[in-house]
């Protein structure tokens, strides 16, 4: 019987989850963008949160609300193409739905960056922000990238993704 319980978090069938895909396409050279994401696309794979534990919204899709107090395990990856070298940040933003003024707030320890691009031979790269988090009910997250560039940088679609699991 336990062989069952761990097979079937293995299948994700008792956990909530959301794969969402990538919507920006926008200029990340020394400027900071939220990401946006989609999990309704046919040709993305993607899953969303059956229950209604993980919602998107907020402009574009950027926010990602926790209905369900918990830990998550959560990862969060930009690609992007550059002419140039590039080192790409992945920063998270968090609103504690607690606080007596809730709002997103930029926590620097919530952030990864990698050279993600080194010139027009080798010009696309990602970097991916790994989290394991408590969350309460109703708290938020958004994430955001840039990237520290001399030229040119902009998101891509394909491997841009995010990945939330509801830990038991």
């Amino acid at each position: 019987i336990a062989n069952k319980t761990y097979v079937d978090g293995i299948n994700n069938t008792q956990h909530n989850r959301l794969f969402a895909v990538g919507t920006k396409t926008d200029s990340i050279a020394n400027t900071a963008v939220y990401l946006g994401w989609e999990f309704d696309v046919a040709n993305a794979m993607s899953v969303s949160d059956s229950g209604g534990v993980i919602t998107l919204g907020g402009t574009d899709n950027t926010e990602i609300t926790f209905g369900a107090a918990g830990d998550y395990m959560i990862d969060c990856t930009a690609r992007a193409n550059a002419d140039n070298r590039i080192e790409l940040f992945v920063k998270a933003e968090y609103y504690d739905s607690t606080e007596e003024t809730p709002q997103f707030r930029a926590k620097n320890r919530l952030q990864n960056s990698n050279y993600a691009a080194r010139d027009t031979d080798q010009n696309t790269g990602g970097t991916t922000l790994s989290l394991l988090l408590s969350l309460n009910a109703n708290d938020k997250l958004r994430f955001e990238a840039e990237a520290d560039a001399d030229g040119t940088a902009v998101l891509l679609i394909n491997g841009t993704f995010l990945r939330i699991v509801k830990l038991a």
